[in-house]
């Protein structure tokens, strides 16, 4: 019943930073706020940090200990991190994106998995981050002023 939770919870957050890509607020470039009349803005990344972690987390915990040395594990854990972090570039937030993802594999690996598994999409990820950083002005200026 908790992971039903957890995971509905995930949902709602992913449409809430879809939402955002399509009525979000631009400041100083980005597309990353909802406003609410009356209320205020809001960062939907925010909910989706928090929200994925925990559905990693229920999914990795129903799982036997077995299932750790099967590189299959890796499937809907990344899953869960991999369509957040791709709208979140989307707005763009590198930054949060690559949270979401490192917390993910943080938490894999915590559950057990080899470090093998991590190689192959570990260099991946970082390419795709350094691609992102040549393309994008904005990001190589973070990182520079970083």
């Amino acid at each position: 019943m908790v992971a039903g939770s957890l995971k509905k919870n995930w949902v709602v957050s992913v449409g809430l930073v879809a939402a955002t890509l399509v009525v979000g607020s631009e400041v100083n470039g980005a597309v990353r706020w909802l406003t609410i009349p009356g209320l205020g803005s809001f960062q939907p990344s925010e909910f989706a940090k928090l929200a994925t972690v925990l559905a990693v987390s229920a999914e990795l915990a129903r799982r036997s200990p077995r299932t750790s040395a099967d590189p299959r594990m890796l499937l809907v854990p990344f899953a869960l991190a991999a369509i957040p972090a791709g709208l979140l570039v989307q707005q763009p937030d590198l930054g949060s994106a690559v949270v979401i993802v490192s917390l993910t594999a943080l938490l894999v690996l915590l559950a057990g998995a080899p470090l093998r598994f991590f190689v192959v999409p570990g260099a991946l990820g970082l390419a795709g981050v350094a691609a992102y950083v040549l393309v994008k002005p904005h990001a190589a200026a973070r990182i520079a002023g970083f």
